[in-house]
């Protein structure tokens, strides 16, 4: 096989891992929709970010390989090496990743509630102050006065019978 002609399978070679690079990317993408909330300008606005970033990164590409001719072959193995990607090898990410980003939301939740009530408890702790005693609080004190009232209705419905 001639010089050129190596050259031209190595081509081939890396434009279909760059297919295949750029499927495993938006399955990531796709991946964080499903679990995530879904809004739909943000989804428009990451689908233009990705396909304005793909279409420049195949563009540098074919500029630095390929001295900027576009080849119908390289195109060619775009989409092969994404169709590989996609309909065989990309399953199994797909699956994978997925139940993986579904644990980690869950962790991720979890974590987050839990600094939020411990923040919640930090924050009512600083607002209580370091000089009042808990016994004498504000709220023991209202407790106190709602006792002393239903007390003294109590010893009022007594007297009365």
């Amino acid at each position: 096989m001639s010089t050129y002609m190596g050259r031209e399978l190595e081509l081939l070679v890396q434009s279909m891992i760059c297919g295949a690079l750029l499927v495993l990317v938006y399955d990531g993408i796709r991946i964080f929709r499903i679990i995530g909330k879904r809004v739909k300008s943000l989804d428009t606005a990451v689908d233009i970010l990705f396909w304005s970033a793909a279409g420049l990164f195949l563009f540098f590409m074919c500029l630095r390989e390929n001295g900027g001719s576009v080849r119908c072959y390289l195109l060619c193995g775009i989409l092969l090496g994404a169709g590989v990607w996609y309909w065989g090898i990309g399953h199994f990410y797909r699956e994978f990743a997925f139940i993986l980003a579904k644990r980690l939301h869950f962790c991720l939740q979890r974590v987050t509630i839990f600094l939020l009530v411990k923040m919640r408890k930090f924050c009512l702790k600083i607002r209580k102050g370091p000089g009042i005693d808990k016994s004498k609080g504000v709220w023991n004190e209202k407790k106190e006065k709602c006792f002393a009232r239903k007390k003294r209705r109590s010893t009022t419905d007594k007297g009365s019978e």
